[in-house]
């Protein structure tokens, strides 16, 4: 069952980049500013990034953000040093031709709404590791930088768990 569970999460991942390189142009991260980032605060509830078996390149990172500012932000890319890219995605499930079809698609951003919250949750929104350079490890402490429309960034650190 567990392989079923593997092949079904790889095949649904290989369609989702695949409409992620459509979508972003090819897979290219926004281009940085020339202007240093302003930080902004936020309050990460029950973050986490999903363990996965050695030989997957891609993991999901899931998180509850609370914006307490009031300023209305767009999440859309991240960074962290053991992926090459981080990006926003949603889960998706349309019917086609009588048919259920689910999967995960890329998109452009995220809303976090100002004195409001973006749930990022199985089955729901989330991001993406894509192209991890080394395994996780359960337990291990991954940072991640969040970067929303406006050159805004949140630096914050989420543990590997096996769930």
């Amino acid at each position: 069952m567990l392989n079923v569970w593997k092949a079904g999460f790889a095949l649904t991942f290989l369609f989702g980049l695949v409409l992620a390189q459509h979508h972003h142009g090819g897979g290219h991260s926004p281009k940085p500013s020339s202007t240093p980032a302003t930080r902004v605060n936020l309050v990460v509830q029950g973050g986490w990034i999903r363990l996965t078996p050695p030989t997957l390149k891609d993991t999901t990172v899931y998180m509850t953000l609370l914006n307490p500012t009031a300023q209305n932000l767009k999440l859309i890319v991240g960074t962290s040093p053991v992926a090459q890219m981080v990006m926003p995605m949603a889960d998706y499930k349309e019917q086609k031709g009588g048919q259920t079809v689910q999967g995960m698609r890329a998109v452009e951003f995220l809303s976090l709404p100002a004195k409001g919250r973006l749930e990022l949750a199985p089955g729901g929104k989330h991001l993406m590791l894509m192209g991890l350079k080394r395994p996780l490890r359960e337990g291990e402490k991954i940072p991640l930088t969040l970067i929303f429309e406006g050159n805004l960034q949140a630096s914050l650190e989420l543990t590997v768990q096996n769930r």
